[in-house]
């Protein structure tokens, strides 16, 4: 290389320092808006989605214009070439243009999806963030439930069908709200003797597909409670219900009895083909069949407010 080549070089790689520290920046602005969307899917709170958004669009903008100083660098290293160059540096140094030229173009795709995706439901591979909570998808509940139901004549329309019993326990929970309170979501703490299980729900809207969960097991009900009562969340209610578990179809139909109310029937598939479906094998009359949650049902059904029940049992 001769004197004006080296300081050319020099120069490239003062520019790339200076890339580098921008690379840092937005892993740090990355780290900071994986927070607000961790807080968005756990409080519902538009402000942070919306925050996440715009530095989601801010940082593919970036990365584009980065992108797109390699692609230019690349092409200036081919108009460059000699005709001594070897036919290995020749190919390489358009390799190169070319991967870069791959880079912008992904650059461009991922912006683009920042910028339309207003739910933020979208999994962006290149960046440095996990999109849901716990390193993927939270868990959609296809279910639905049928409201005041002959327990025995459906037991036996079950069995009839091939239905298998899983199982019959009483159940016990407590409920906590989300810190800040969001009044579509809240955590659940439930144990039926066997298995606990601390959950959080989120109910985007009433419909069979409109509630999100995320579940992880627990060893202890109690110890669990104490913990969470640490941590600043304090149960709002304790409530108990008895359960029937069958399977039908590989789809879980549970037969719940609550304390003040008619048992009702829980119908939760893989997807909502699979719950219309055992529907319409039960022969079951839509106007019976509801996407309420359990809380909705009291309230909305029966006009019973169970947030203001702190002790929901059978005694």
């Amino acid at each position: 290389m001769n004197y004006n080549e080296i300081n050319d070089k020099l120069k490239d790689i003062n520019v790339e320092n200076n890339i580098w520290i921008i690379y840092i920046i937005i892993i740090f602005a990355s780290w900071y808006s994986n927070s607000l969307e961790k807080e968005y899917f756990i409080t519902n709170n538009t402000a942070c989605k919306n925050e996440y958004r715009q530095i989601m669009i801010k940082i593919f903008l970036i990365l584009v214009i980065v992108y797109f100083y390699f692609f230019k660098s690349s092409m200036n290293d081919i108009n460059e070439l000699k005709p001594s160059d070897t036919l290995e540096k020749r190919k390489l140094t358009e390799l190169s243009a070319i991967g870069s030229l791959l880079i912008v173009i992904s650059g461009l795709i991922f912006l683009y999806i920042a910028y339309k995706d207003h739910d933020i439901d979208v999994e962006i591979a290149f960046n440095w963030l996990y999109n849901k909570i716990n390193g993927g998808s939270m868990n959609i509940e296809y279910e639905v439930r049928v409201l005041e139901i002959d327990v025995s004549a459906m037991i036996k329309k079950l069995e009839s069908l091939g239905a298998k019993k899983v199982g019959e326990w009483a159940q016990k929970r407590y409920v906590y709200d989300t810190i800040p309170k969001n009044e579509n979501a809240w955590f659940r703490l439930r144990t039926n003797g066997i298995e606990t299980t601390l959950t959080y729900k989120n109910v985007e809207k009433n419909t069979i597909d409109g509630t999100k969960e995320l579940e992880i097991t627990v060893s202890d009900f109690d110890k669990t409670n104490e913990l969470l009562c640490l941590m600043g969340y304090h149960y709002r209610g304790y409530q108990e219900n008895k359960r029937i578990r069958y399977i039908l179809d590989d789809v879980e139909i549970d037969l719940d009895t609550w304390p003040l109310i008619p048992t009702y029937m829980e119908i939760e598939g893989k997807n909502e083909e699979e719950v219309n479906n055992i529907l319409a094998k039960l022969n079951i009359s839509k106007t019976k069949v509801t996407a309420l949650n359990c809380q909705d049902i009291y309230k909305e059904i029966y006009h019973i407010d169970i947030d203001e029940i702190k002790q929901l049992s059978f005694r």
